[in-house]
């Protein structure tokens, strides 16, 4: 005995949609996965130059933010979002999220501890949670978004 029409359409349906949401959590797990290995990346170059070097300490993070900087670029296009594209625009695009990400980050800070006069935890957490979604989502809609293929 066949299934109705009807019934297999919804039937696929689901499946396609099961699909989708665990694609997308695999992709989302790669995020944290890459996230975390740059952020601990960074903070051991940054820990190094100033014990090892005696970089003062602002420098150290700026030099193992830019440091850190292709690594990260090519793991998230290489590992999480899979990108093809062979355009130089990505990493620019990826730089100016970077940028913005730490100037959300600065921000938040200053704001909340100077302007609101909050103890500084309170900006750390939010950051920690407000830049990875926002780099999460324009990296997916913006910088490795997957150009339709013509034919």
């Amino acid at each position: 005995m066949t299934m109705p029409t009807k019934h297999k359409a919804s039937r696929s349906k689901r499946m396609i949609e099961q699909l989708i949401s665990e694609m997308a959590f695999a992709k989302i797990s790669r995020f944290g996965t890459i996230g975390v290995l740059n952020t601990a990346t960074y903070a051991i170059l940054s820990s190094g130059l100033i014990a090892l070097f005696g970089v003062e300490a602002t420098l150290s993070s700026a030099i193992a933010f830019a440091a850190c900087l292709p690594l990260a670029f090519w793991s998230h296009k290489l590992i999480t979002f899979r990108s093809g594209a062979r355009g130089s625009d990505e990493f620019v695009k990826f730089s100016l999220v970077q940028l913005l990400s730490f100037a959300i980050a600065t921000l938040t800070m200053f704001v909340c501890v100077h302007l609101l006069g909050l103890h500084h935890l309170f900006p750390i957490l939010l950051t920690v949670l407000i830049v990875p979604l926002f780099s999460y989502v324009v990296m997916d809609r913006w910088v490795f978004k997957a150009k339709p293929k013509l034919f």
